[in-house]
């Protein structure tokens, strides 16, 4: 395969992949739900405990209405409460959970934080038997994202797209004016940076899957992964010279790394022991908080900046000991080059005189 036509694949797969996310993030936007099963716990004719489950959801909106729904035995009812802070002492509103979907009327939400409460109870004149039941919920919030952000989520992806394009397309002609070795170390850069997001991620997913207090976010995950495989594809391409480029600019690109790391660094030890506070989100619980993903931004571009030093310390240690073999090699040409004067050699008796002179003794 031609690389115009490796190249035109790509772009089009970049491009129908940002349509369809942009597509998905339009029909989930201003949406939120939350399904989840509650263990209750009958003994003596009662719900044992106050059997009472906390939940934190983010606000869709302004404007929201609620949506719920629970599957479990007529007898066992549940009331669900959606409150305007921690406390749990203001309420927008409160639904009864059926097995029929009850929907609320918009509601003026502030702020964007809701908190939810679902509490189990026998209804009145109902009897279980002792035992342990479970209650299926269906929560779901709808509320009104808003033209503006909406608009604004399309254009950062437009943005994303066209600039990806751009280096892409900005590779092609690069490839055409570099070395075949340099092409071929580019390409195992890549394949190192390849690996590595794909091993993240594949663990990532396993971790939650596996583990009931998913630690990160699906933002952390993410971050953590792209800039962890980034920074590998920038030091193995640095380490075997596949962009001259990054030569020339490496002081500057040491300062820069270098201020990038330590921002980053400052930024996680104030989150962690300045600023507790982080958001609990459906899709992890986001308890390590975003300064993790600080502190692994802030490591990568110290490995980078590391790199780019020891890598001009052995440059400079091989120009070093290239101009002493380059002296010595100067002082020996020009020792040979200066004649040599040899004794003159003394002339034989017999060439001296001669065997016909007479030769006084």
């Amino acid at each position: 395969m031609k690389n115009k036509s490796q190249y035109r694949i790509t772009a089009v797969a970049m491009i129908i992949s940002m349509v369809i996310l942009a597509l998905l993030a339009l029909g989930a936007s201003g949406k939120v739900k939350l399904s989840y099963t509650a263990e209750v716990t009958v003994k003596n004719g009662a719900v044992e405990g106050e059997g009472r489950q906390a939940i934190y959801l983010k606000s869709p909106g302004e404007t929201c209405s609620f949506s719920v729904s629970a599957k479990t035995d007529s007898t066992l009812k549940s009331e669900v409460t959606f409150y305007k802070n921690a406390s749990l002492t203001d309420a927008y509103t409160t639904v009864q959970a059926t097995a029929d979907k009850s929907v609320t009327e918009n509601v003026n939400v502030t702020g964007d934080s809701l908190f939810v409460t679902v509490q189990q109870s026998l209804a009145e004149g109902g009897k279980l038997p002792d035992g342990v039941y479970t209650v299926d919920y269906d929560i779901k919030v709808a509320g009104n994202k808003g033209v503006g952000r909406i608009l604004l989520m399309v254009l950062l992806m437009i943005v994303v797209l066209v600039l990806f394009l751009m280096i892409l397309f900005s590779e092609e002609d690069k490839e055409r004016q570099v070395s075949k070795k340099q092409i071929r170390l580019r390409r195992k850069a890549y394949m190192n940076a390849f690996y590595t997001l794909v091993m993240l991620v594949l663990s990532f997913t396993l971790l939650s899957a596996s583990v009931e207090q998913f630690p990160f976010t699906m933002y952390q995950a993410g971050i953590i992964s792209i800039i962890t495989a980034a920074t590998v594809f920038f030091m193995t391409a640095d380490s075997a010279d596949a962009y001259p480029g990054i030569r020339r600019k490496r002081g500057s690109l040491i300062m820069i790394f270098g201020i990038v790391a330590a921002v980053n660094l400052f930024v996680a030890i104030f989150q962690l022991f300045l600023n507790k506070s982080s958001d609990i989100t459906p899709t992890g619980n986001g308890v390590l908080g975003d300064w993790i993903v600080n502190l692994v931004i802030a490591v990568c571009f110290f490995a980078m900046t590391m790199e780019m030093l020891m890598k001009n310390a052995r440059e400079d240690g091989r120009a070093a000991a290239g101009r002493s073999r380059r002296y010595a090699q100067k002082e020996d040409e020009d020792y040979e080059s200066v004649p040599v004067r040899r004794p003159r050699k003394a002339k034989p008796i017999e060439e001296e005189y001669g065997y016909d002179e007479d030769v006084d003794l």
